[in-house]
Formats: C-alpha cells, structure tokens, sequence
C-alpha cells in the first residue's frame, strides 16, 4: 500500500490512538495521467486502524483515476457509502481492504493501454482543407522544405498493438518526451529527426487505443519540434523528415470508428468525413493555437444515419473545467480515454462551440523545480540564451509579431544589475542557437 504514494508530512497527524496519513499519488513525467478536470491529482487518505492501513476515500479516488484512463461512466454509479472507521466494525475495515485491492488492480489495468476492437480510421489529407497561411498549416508549411512532398497514409492493425506499445515503453525507458515534442533536452539544436519519430509512434498507437495522450504528444510536436525543424534552418534532412511527419499528420485531425467521430486537434479547416455509418462535411472554425475558441459546424449530412457520438479531446495542457455549447446550449458530456463525449442525433447546421483556456502560465515539471516553462496552450514559447541563470519574475503580452502577428510576451527576469526583460517568442520562430526553454526561477515560485 505504500507504494500508493508519498506521504505528506504537513498533513501528518495523530489522535488519539488512531493514526492517519494522506499520501498524494505521484504525477506521471507526461504531465497527462489526470483528468484536466482536476487542478490537483487527487489525494488517498490511508488509516492506520487496528493495525491494518487502509483508504477511507477509496471511491473518491477510483473515480476520478476511471474518468481519466477511460473507464464508463456507470463506474461513477456505484452505490457505496462512506466507511467512517469509527463507527464500523473490523468487518467494515476488511471489506476497505478488499475494495482498495480491487482499485490497485483497476489502476493497473486501466494504466495500460487496451486496444480497440476497431482501430481508429483517420480521414487522410485529401479530405481536409487548412485554411491559415502560416506556420500552423500542416498542409503548407511542409512545402517550405520541399515542395515533392506527398502525405503518407498511416496503417494500423489490431496485431500491431502489442509490439508497437512495447517499442514505444521500451524507447520512452531510454528517452524521455520533452515539452516540444522532441526528445529529452528541448534546448539541442536540431529536434526534427526525433519529433518525426515521436509524431509517427504516437499516431499509430492513437489509430490503436482511441486515447487522448497520444493526440497530446503529437500536438505537442506539430505546434514546436516540427515546425522548427522546418523553418530554422536545420539540415536538410532533419527538414525534409519534419516536414513530411506534419504534412501526413493533416489527415489526422479528425478519424471514425463505428459511430463514432474523433476530434483529435483543434485547427482551422474543412473537411469531407464519409464512413459507412455516415457521410458529413464539417467546418472547424478556431484561432488555435493562439486563440481559444473553437467552433464546429456541421454542413450536408449525406446519409440518414445522423446519430453518432461526436469526441472532442480534451488537451493535455486545459487544467480547468470548460463548458461545451450545441447550438447555444450548455451541454453535458462525459470523458472517456480523454475525450468529450456527446451523443445525439445531428442535423444540417448544428454548431458544436467551447472555449479552451489558453493563458499563458510558468508551468513547471513539480514544485520543488528550480526550472520552468513558459506555456500558452500548445505553444511553448522561448527567450534568448542571456536569460540562462537569472531567476523569473514576471511576464505580461507585447505587442503581436510584426510579420507572422502571433502574440509575444515581456518577461522580466531578477538580475545583479536590475530587473532585466526580454521578448519571448513562439519556440518555432526563436533563432537558432539563442533559444531557451527552461527558465530559472525565484523562491518565490517554489514554494
């Protein structure tokens, strides 16, 4: 039971002769293990009783870690009341004990990965049209590298899971996935060759398992690797690899299983979706990645099967609750495998709307960190090399690029000589070779 998690001394307490602790299950490196619905991983309360440690909040717990790994809804249904270990008898106190054996065994099978009966069929770039004219068209900015490029379709099979998931745990044991996408320092000059791979992996395992995690780290290198790679000047083949890992991620936007639509990434676009279930075309107008309002219109719905569940995924980076309007409606949605779920019978015309909070934040990897991030939805965003060794202050947006008029932020840094402030800017649009990601911080953001 102590593997659960740390204890936290602040918390630690002793009554009389019951003693109880609260241990905080740890947060996973990919930053994407709970639910975004949460603003702190939730808490296991464990009870030293009669000489047995048990939890007190096991349901609590269990369903908050079910809504995130994909569980049903109906685990959330359950009839169970609160075992007050005061008032119950040591019959009670075993039955926890089972209970919290049977969340140990849940977790672990929810923690991995289960793949689909069905993979998940992505619509390919023909049948979707970007309508932006910068960094953040997949379909264009490719070309910048060569202009020969065609976009590769991505094959998954239910008989590839197993070995794909063990290559992928296998390579993240020797590597780990940075914020932008690439591999392990975010400050190395050349990313491409690493964030293709990454990019291609995560498709083939999101096609798979159907699970919002693998969007996240693909968005991740879309919106900062890749295009980087693209645009700094890095070797022609770091280019050319990036730049054909974006263009064949275009037809990923959106994917079907059954009845079943999959919103994976948020851009503006047009697109032609037709499975045998039905036949649609959809509108996806959104200022992502720098904007936060997304909003989908559905147009000719060709064949009568109307009824399927549209899955808005839930990114990775949205720490706060948000609402989802149909047709100027707040609608209710469940979250399963990191998507939002709402199913009914859809028509010509409907428009489906939600406001993501994109603000920019310090984000850090724990609290005890000396270092951070600075992080505005997708975009992780970069500061020249001078920066490296003074400590964060504060930040507050500038004036919009002159060209690309993408929003760039002062951030002002604590110095010897002063407060000094530099001009953070998009780590795809940072020069080469005087970007860095990671920022000192002071105490003050430590604590």
């Amino acid at each position: 039971m102590l593997l659960l998690g740390y204890p936290d001394s602040n918390q630690e307490r002793q009554d009389q002769n019951l003693q109880c602790y609260h241990y905080t299950i740890p947060q996973s490196e990919d930053s994407s293990f709970w639910s975004p619905q949460k603003g702190c991983p939730p808490v296991l309360q464990l009870q030293i009783y009669g000489g047995i440690l048990v939890p007190t909040n096991f349901f609590q717990v269990f369903c908050e870690l079910s809504a995130r790994f994909g569980a049903k809804s109906y685990f959330c249904h359950m009839k169970f009341k609160d075992m007050n270990l005061h008032k119950h008898t040591h019959q009670h106190v075993l039955t926890t004990c089972a209970l919290a054996l049977c969340w140990l065994i849940a977790c672990h099978a929810m923690a991995q990965s289960s793949p689909l009966k069905r993979p998940l069929q992505f619509i390919g770039a023909e049948n979707v049209t970007f309508l932006d004219h910068d960094a953040t068209n997949w379909q264009l900015l490719p070309f910048y590298a060569d202009s020969a490029l065609k976009p590769v379709p991505l094959s998954a099979h239910r008989k590839m899971f197993k070995a794909a998931l063990k290559k992928w745990e296998e390579q993240r044991k020797a590597d780990t996935i940075n914020i932008i996408g690439g591999l392990d320092d975010e400050n190395l000059a050349f990313q491409g060759l690493e964030s293709a791979k990454i990019t291609s992996e995560a498709a083939r395992l999101l096609a798979l398992t159907g699970h919002a995690h693998y969007a996240d780290i693909m968005e991740r290198a879309l919106y900062n690797a890749l295009p980087a790679a693209i645009v700094a000047g890095e070797p022609r083949l770091d280019r050319v690899t990036a730049a054909q890992a974006m263009l064949s991620s275009a037809g990923m936007v959106y994917a079907t299983t059954g009845k079943n639509l999959y919103v994976n990434f948020y851009v503006n676009c047009f697109a032609h979706i037709a499975t045998n279930e039905f036949d649609i075309a959809l509108d996806q107008i959104t200022g992502m990645p720098f904007s936060p309002t997304i909003k989908l219109r559905f147009g000719k719905i060709i064949k009568p099967a109307r009824e399927f569940t549209l899955r808005l995924r839930i990114p990775e980076w949205s720490k706060e609750a948000f609402p989802i309007y149909v047709n100027g409606h707040d609608t209710p949605y469940e979250i399963d495998g990191g998507y939002a779920l709402i199913s009914r019978d859809w028509s010509e015309g409907d428009e489906v709307y939600a406001n993501l909070p994109i603000a920019m934040h310090f984000e850090t990897e724990s609290p005890h960190s000396s270092y951070g991030i600075l992080r505005a939805g997708p975009i992780v965003y970069a500061l020249p090399q001078a920066v490296q060794g003074l400590s964060f202050k504060s930040l507050k947006p500038a004036e919009p690029d002159e060209i690309s008029q993408h929003p760039l932020y002062d951030v002002t840094f604590f110095s010897p000589q002063g407060d000094t402030t530099f001009t953070a800017r998009p780590y795809f649009e940072a020069p080469l070779h005087q970007r860095t990601v990671r920022l000192g911080r002071n105490s003050e953001y430590t604590q």
